[in-house]
C-alpha cells in the first residue's frame, strides 16, 4: 500500500486513500505498513491530512491508528468529554460554543512539556466549523518584533484556576457551554483527593495553591516558543492569546458576561501573563490573534477524515459552526 503525498501548505500534506483499502482493518494496515515514513515526517516537523479512508466512528479510527502509534497520552484539559463507550483514548473537544472561533493553538500548551503530536479524527462536520491549521513559525515571524522580546525577556506564566465541585456547578457544567471557563479540578483530573491531584501537578512543574473555597490554582512560568527540531527555528508554541478576558477573544456577549461574573466573585479566572506576573496589555493580545488569523488554513474535515500532526510546528484551531459536529482528538507521544 503506497504513500502518496500532496503538499497543502507548508508541513501539512494530504495523504489520498489508496485504492486497495477498503475497510477500516485495511486502513490500519495502511498506516502500519507506513508508519515509519509517518512517524519519522512527524519528528521533522511534517504534518498529515488523510482524505477518502473508509473510517465511519471513533472505535474503528482508535483500532486503525493504534497500528500507526500506541503511545496515547492522557489529557488534562478544560471540560472535556471523554466517550469511554466508544474510545478509551480519543476525547471530545472543549465544548466552546459555535458561535464563538477556536483561535490557532497548541494543545496543552499552557504546561512545562507538552504532547508532540496531536490527531484529529471527524465523524460528524456539522455546517461550518472548518478546523484551522498553521504554521507557528509564520505565527512567530507575524508578531510584532518589539511585542516578541518582551515576551521573551520576561516569559509567560499561566494561572490556571479550577472550581471545587458542587451540584449547582455540575448543573451549569451540563447546561451551559460556556461553562467550560470553569472546570471543576475534580472533574478534570477525575479525582477528588486533594493530595492526589497536588502531587501529580507538583511532578509536571507546577506550583499549586487552594483557595478556602477549595479551588484550585496552579501556575509555571515557560518560554513562550520552541524551536524546530531540524532547522532551529522559532515556533510560537503556548496558548497564552486564549487564557484572556478580551472582547475578540469571547466575543462581545460572553466578554460582557464574564466581566459581569468577575466583579460579583472572588474566585480568579484563568489567564496568562507575564512571567513576572504583570498583565499582558490588551494591544500584544490584539496583535497574536491577528497573527494567527493571518497564518490559518481551513480545512473542511468530511465524515471518516483525519489529522495527524505535529504538535509544536503546527497550530490547530475552528471556525464557527452550527448543527451537530462529532470531533476525537488524540494526543501521542513518538515511539
Amino acid at each position: 500500500m503506497k504513500l502518496e503525498l500532496h503538499q497543502n501548505l507548508e508541513n501539512l500534506w494530504i495523504v489520498q486513500c489508496d485504492s486497495n483499502v477498503q475497510s477500516p482493518v485495511e486502513v490500519g494496515d495502511f498506516l502500519e505498513s507506513n508508519k515509519e515514513i509517518i512517524n519519522d515526517g512527524v519528528k521533522k516537523g511534517m504534518s498529515f491530512y488523510f482524505k477518502g479512508f473508509p473510517v465511519s466512528n471513533a472505535k474503528e479510527y482508535e483500532s486503525a491508528l493504534k497500528k500507526l502509534n500506541p503511545n496515547f497520552l492522557p489529557y488534562t484539559g478544560a471540560k472535556v468529554r471523554k466517550e469511554s463507550e466508544l474510545s478509551s483514548v480519543l476525547y471530545r473537544p472543549t465544548s466552546t460554543p459555535g458561535f464563538r472561533k477556536n483561535f490557532l493553538h497548541n494543545e496543552m500548551a499552557y504546561q512545562p512539556e507538552i504532547p508532540p503530536i496531536i490527531t484529529v479524527f471527524c465523524e460528524q462536520p456539522g455546517r461550518g466549523g472548518e478546523t484551522l491549521l498553521g504554521d507557528q513559525r509564520a505565527v512567530w515571524k507575524s508578531i510584532r518584533a518589539d511585542y516578541r522580546e518582551k515576551i521573551v525577556t520576561k516569559k509567560l506564566k499561566f494561572v490556571r484556576t479550577l472550581v471545587n465541585k458542587s451540584r449547582t456547578h455540575d448543573f451549569m457544567s451540563n447546561n451551559f457551554d460556556f461553562m467550560a471557563t470553569f472546570p471543576s479540578w475534580q472533574n478534570n483530573f477525575n479525582s477528588s483527593d486533594k493530595d492526589e491531584v497536588r502531587n501529580q501537578l507538583v511532578t509536571s512543574g507546577f506550583e499549586v495553591d487552594w483557595t478556602d473555597k477549595d479551588d484550585l490554582i496552579f501556575s509555571c512560568v515557560i518560554d513562550p516558543f520552541k524551536e524546530h527540531p531540524e532547522t532551529g527555528e522559532r515556533m510560537w508554541v503556548n496558548n497564552s492569546h486564549l487564557f484572556q478576558l478580551h472582547p475578540k477573544v469571547y466575543g462581545r456577549l460572553l466578554y460582557t458576561m464574564f466581566k459581569m461574573y468577575l466583579s460579583t466573585s472572588s474566585r480568579p479566572m484563568t489567564t496568562c501573563l507575564y512571567g513576572d506576573g504583570e498583565k499582558i496589555e490588551p494591544e500584544v493580545i490584539t496583535n497574536i490573534l491577528e497573527a494567527t488569523n493571518n497564518n490559518e488554513v481551513p480545512v473542511a474535515l468530511k465524515k471518516g477524515e483525519f489529522i495527524y500532526a505535529n504538535n509544536w510546528t503546527c497550530g490547530h484551531g475552528r471556525k464557527t459552526f452550527s448543527g451537530e459536529r462529532r470531533l476525537y482528538f488524540g494526543l501521542l507521544t513518538y515511539r
